[in-house]
């Protein structure tokens, strides 16, 4: 992907509550932070499989790498959307950095100087103050954190099996979100939790197609909107989270995304549509009135978050 041309960082960490204010008076969604392999590899890797489990909202990833065995368990609670979870096997070895220079739209671009915290960093955007964390479970082997800067790298042993949190919230929620990391008590539990809200958010209404190819397009597509959407947060751009070049979102484009989650009985969805532009009714008239976009952009009202 050509990340110049349309602006949009590749392969990094978002979140609802992370935006700046850029261009045209518009609040743009940025990239929070990274999460990589620590050393370049100098081989390709083999023997790579990588299954996406709908249902029970996770990914398992597994692959060999100069002579070692990684695998990996990737998920997120549905109702503590502010965790990522991941459960490691094997000696991996990863960096969680912040993105100082994250994209916006209209090739316009940022500055963040992260600050680090005892187990992570705080991001401040001239709109928001954002805290991440981290947490180590080791049920087997070992590890190690290592700081630099606002990086930090975890390395495991080659008989490791643990679970990394990342926790991440604007800095007036992030004690929440760290208590329950802090009271997380095994990677068995965190997991099962996390299946069990899959099982609800999922709910009992679904789509039934004889064709099985639009069966699992439907699947697949659901799952997505599922983890794009809350009851309480702020609503996704109308591509989700890893769309490419649209950084905010407008009533018109997620309206046809509503009938969908009422279709499908996600009621509490569909109404923190409508609550969060009713919350913000006076600052969308008053930004209409004030902003003004050059005739090379085009002319329309903008909303902001």
């Amino acid at each position: 992907v050509d990340e110049q041309k349309i602006g949009v960082d590749v392969g990094t960490f978002k979140h609802a509550d992370y935006y700046a204010q850029g261009h045209y008076g518009i609040d743009y969604w940025l990239s929070l932070f990274t999460l990589k392999l620590a050393d370049a590899p100098q081989a390709a890797p083999s023997d790579y499989h990588q299954s996406l489990y709908l249902y029970k909202g996770y990914l398992e990833t597994s692959f060999s790498q100069s002579g070692k065995t990684l695998a990996a368990r990737t998920f997120f609670h549905p109702y503590q959307r502010d965790i990522l979870a991941y459960e490691l096997h094997g000696g991996w070895k990863l960096t969680l950095s912040p993105v100082t220079h994250p994209n916006g739209s209209y090739n316009e671009s940022f500055d963040v100087t992260p600050q680090s915290t005892d187990n992570g960093f705080r991001m401040q955007t001239n709109r928001v103050t954002m805290e991440v964390g981290m947490r180590v479970i080791c049920e087997n082997g070992s590890y190690g954190i290592r700081r630099n800067g606002a990086d930090w790298t975890l390395t495991l042993s080659d008989n490791a099996t643990c679970l990394l949190l990342i926790g991440s919230a604007n800095e007036k929620r992030f004690a929440a979100v760290r208590s329950v990391m802090d009271n997380v008590m095994s990677i068995a539990s965190w997991r099962e939790e996390a299946e069990d809200g899959w099982k609800t958010r999922w709910g009992d209404s679904y789509l039934d197609l004889t064709d099985d190819q639009r069966q699992a397009d439907w699947a697949r597509s659901m799952y997505y909107v599922l983890c794009s959407f809350s009851p309480d947060g702020i609503p996704s751009a109308p591509m989700g989270w890893t769309g490419a070049g649209w950084r905010f979102h407008f009533p018109q484009d997620i309206s046809p995304t509503q009938p969908a989650l009422l279709r499908m009985g996600h009621y509490d969805l569909a109404k923190r549509i409508v609550e969060f532009y009713r919350e913000r009714i006076d600052d969308i008239r008053a930004i209409t009135d004030q902003v003004r976009i050059p005739p090379q952009i085009g002319s329309y009202s903008v909303y902001i978050i």
